[in-house]
């Protein structure tokens, strides 16, 4: 039976970042993956000449955000990145850019004059009860949003707004995750309220060889001590008076004084036996699901640098042109763009229902369908939890000695990676204070 420092349950890329850290803070580190593939939903692949990504994905506070540090601190060799350029909002066939600031809000015409105002006071009424410290770990968007009288057509703007930021609408939104949202973290509270106020939305990022090149770049960064084994699903982690011993798979049994699970958490109850008041939390865990369509087109339907927000339509979507960003991700003089949209709660998507979501495109784009070379679509779930007002976040320490866990289901800030990056720092950070991982 082997024995290691550490063992990494999944190599999604909450899993991958957790053991690259871990190996490169000195530690003999076991990666186990039950898939084939590493990278869970941030994998790149070729449809017929065009390069897909798993879903649509934009990195945020790329420049003081967690996944910077983690580069900083452990990668040999970095993807490059390439600026997002702007969000544009879609209205009335005309797009608009974003309005991130109470005079853009002021100025944002698709509005009429008293949503911007209801807007505006929004705003201001959140910001007076953030800077006076009023507790706001209760409070969703929508607790300030009812306070003023918003035509439909801007409160359906803001509940899509909510779905794409955390996966629910506003009346479960946290309102805090408003106030985070395209800030850093580390400012202090009165740069935030002036960012709000005037300087308006951080700058969004695209790897410019797909979301593949973090994976790839995140491999060749491995050192020996890491050991990675694909297809080998991990059936138990063990524990002894107390505490991790180990993991049994389906090949074999491996011990480790600290065990990293990098899973969903509403399946951890299923491998390690917790409390039984703890398991519960896990068992009405929210989470949200998306379908992308990817279109490979023969003509450019986007020309701006940017990626589209569609709110009008019958279904809002979320559009990235990723080709944009990269010519070489479609055939020359060709475009690639993915449309992602939210699933409801038990919704099956079949070939057949596709349909549906082309003609949502077509509401926007007429005559797009007769345009499209390649068509490609995907079922998954970006965040194993949506950032509901109620949805249980575990944090990175487990009522086990020696287990932890990172992933987009442990710590609620950000969304899709960056979350992701933002648990791993967590991860270190605990280990550091418990005296597993020493840093000079």
């Amino acid at each position: 039976m082997k024995n290691y420092d550490t063992i990494i349950v999944g190599c999604g890329i909450s899993g991958l970042l957790a053991g690259l850290a871990l190996a490169k803070e000195g530690k003999r580190v076991l990666m186990l993956e039950k898939e084939d593939e590493v990278g869970g939903v941030c994998r790149s692949y070729d449809i017929s000449g065009f390069t897909v990504d798993t879903g649509p994905h934009l990195i945020t506070g790329l420049e003081d955000g967690p996944i910077q540090e983690l580069m900083d601190r452990y990668f040999d060799v970095v993807p490059t990145f390439v600026e997002n350029g702007e969000y544009f909002v879609r209205f009335d066939n005309s797009i608009y850019s974003f309005p991130w600031t109470v005079p853009e809000w002021l100025a944002f015409h698709p509005f009429s004059f008293d949503d911007r105002l209801n807007i505006v006071r929004t705003l201001l009424d959140l910001l007076a009860d953030y800077a006076s410290n009023k507790s706001l770990d209760k409070k969703t968007v929508s607790d300030y949003v009812v306070k003023y009288d918003f035509s439909r057509r801007a409160l359906r703007f803001i509940d899509c707004i909510c779905l794409f930021l955390t996966g629910v609408g506003m009346g479960e939104t946290p309102v805090l995750r408003i106030i985070s949202s395209g800030r850093s973290k580390k400012k202090p509270k009165a740069e935030k309220i002036k960012d709000f106020l005037v300087e308006g939305g951080k700058t969004h990022y695209y790897p410019r060889g797909g979301i593949q090149s973090i994976v790839n770049a995140l491999m060749q960064s491995l050192p020996k001590n890491a050991e990675l084994h694909t297809g080998e699903k991990v059936t138990k982690i063990t524990v002894s008076g107390g505490c991790v011993s180990g993991v049994v798979t389906d090949k074999a049994e491996y011990r480790a004084k600290a065990v990293v699970y990098a899973g969903p958490n509403t399946r951890l109850p299923s491998v390690v036996e917790l409390p039984e008041e703890y398991a519960q939390k896990f068992k009405d865990l929210k989470r949200a699901r998306t379908l992308t369509l990817w279109l490979g087109l023969d003509k450019r339907y986007f020309e701006e640098v940017g990626s589209e927000i569609w709110t009008e339509t019958s279904r809002p979507c979320w559009v990235i042109p990723t080709s944009n960003f990269n010519s070489a991700l479609a055939p020359k003089g060709e475009q690639l763009a993915g449309f992602g949209f939210l699933l409801a709660e038990g919704e099956r998507v079949t070939g057949d229902s596709i349909e549906e979501y082309i003609k949502v495109v077509e509401e926007e784009l007429p005559g797009i369908r007769k345009h499209v070379k390649m068509m490609h679509y995907q079922v998954m779930m970006p965040e194993q939890a949506a950032n509901a007002k109620n949805n249980f976040f575990s944090g990175v320490k487990l009522p086990v000695t020696g287990l932890y866990a990172v992933g987009t289901d442990v710590d609620r800030r950000s969304m899709g990676i960056t979350r992701a990056a933002y648990s791993v720092i967590s991860l270190i950070n605990a280990l550091e204070q418990d005296g597993f991982v020493v840093r000079e």
